[in-house]
């Protein structure tokens, strides 16, 4: 009876071994494919100026504390609606639904965005991608009355990836960048591989940098190709 168990006991040990070594190989699997996801030829490191822009987008509270305030805050008025038989109907308890919804949202984006921001930095690096003008359409602030310009931009597949097209991405930018491009128009732009934040933008011979929600035209090169051979 006792070498049966034994025998059990090695079987047990080899699979415990060998699970190991195969959750191992995935992991570093998986690490070889994030390190493959951005190409070294088509990204450059970001500048002072492109790392204060970011640094004055985080916040001083972690996203993980910001996080958390934002769902107690939730709970708390949740649990005062509960308390409250008056606001047991159904169009207060739609109301606060909804009202509800909207908080949990607006607190999950910001935790994402505060999140995607710090890992930016960290990479220090930002993709130059080509593509064409999609779509452009400007939008105007109820409270300030200031119109917003954004552009959407296609970029075109790589080979290496997806056949599928991937969605458009979309980005505000300056009057003066939305005043210069049109749609159908072939554009090579710069933004940061998890944020998507617009950096740079070049149309033909003039390259736009976009710091602080303003830019300008800053250059312009007889050469339209400048933006391709030296990116950064």
């Amino acid at each position: 009876m006792s070498e049966p168990r034994e025998l059990a006991r090695v079987r047990r040990r080899r699979y415990k071994s060998a699970s190991r070594r195969m959750i191992a190989n995935c992991h570093r699997g998986l690490g070889m494919a994030a390190s493959d996801s951005t190409d070294e030829t088509d990204s450059a490191p970001l500048d002072s100026r492109e790392l204060d822009h970011l640094r004055s987008q985080v916040s001083a509270m972690p996203p993980r504390l910001s996080l958390m305030g934002g769902l107690i805050a939730v709970a708390v008025v949740l649990g005062m609606v509960i308390a409250s038989p008056e606001l047991h109907d159904y169009w207060s308890l739609f109301g606060f639904g909804v009202l509800f919804l909207i908080g949990l949202l607006m607190t999950l984006s910001i935790y994402h965005d505060q999140q995607a921001l710090r890992a930016d930095l960290a990479g220090g690096v930002k993709l130059w991608r080509d593509g064409y003008v999609h779509a452009l359409w400007t939008s105007e602030d109820s409270d300030t009355g200031r119109t917003h310009y954004s552009v959407e931009i296609a970029i075109d597949p790589r080979p290496d990836s997806d056949p599928d097209p991937q969605s458009p991405m979309s980005f505000r930018v300056p009057s003066a960048c939305y005043g210069a491009v049109a749609q159908g128009d072939r554009v090579r732009i710069a933004f940061t591989p998890r944020q998507a934040v617009l950096l740079n933008l070049i149309n033909g011979n003039y390259e736009y940098i976009i710091l602080d929600g303003h830019g300008k035209i800053i250059s312009s090169s007889p050469d339209a190709t400048a933006g391709k051979t030296r990116p950064g």
